[in-house]
């Protein structure tokens, strides 16, 4: 187990593999295991048309994500069985994150010293937005970094 910036990065053996729908977020979460300690996987999905979980039994990943409580919160997995990578999709992520930016900018730009403040809001939340997207994107470049060492 490697830990950098907060992010931690386990590899093993998939178990336990169980996929569920949350509705309030609108995302599938698969919950496994990685050589016997809890991940957590969000998705985006959709309840009438639900994908299948990233992982298999046995496979063998490398996984990428915060260390919460009791589980790994998974941004970014690479299925050495399958050779596949994959991580939390940020596309949506990003679109949102602009639109947020320019609202904040109209707002903050506004004769109203209330509505400056929202606007200020605002566009906290559009910083909180890009910085997750920008750990995620950095835990798909540190497991790239790790499954393949620098030459």
């Amino acid at each position: 187990m490697t830990s950098t910036m907060q992010l931690t990065i386990v590899s093993g053996s998939v178990s336990a593999i169980q996929t569920e729908w949350d509705f309030v977020f609108g995302r599938q979460v698969t919950w496994f295991r990685i050589d016997n300690r809890p991940a957590r996987m969000s998705r985006a999905g959709s309840f009438l048309a639900p994908r299948p979980a990233p992982v298999a039994e046995r496979d063998q990943v490398t996984a990428c994500g915060l260390r919460k409580r009791d589980f790994i919160l998974v941004f970014a997995l690479y299925n050495h069985t399958t050779g596949v990578m994959g991580r939390s999709p940020v596309g949506v992520r990003i679109a949102g994150c602009a639109l947020i930016v320019l609202m904040g900018v109209f707002l903050v730009i506004q004769d109203s010293n209330a509505v400056k403040s929202l606007g200020l809001v605002i566009l906290a939340a559009a910083g909180f937005t890009a910085w997750r997207i920008r750990r995620i994107t950095g835990a798909a470049r540190l497991i790239r970094r790790h499954i393949q060492p620098p030459e």
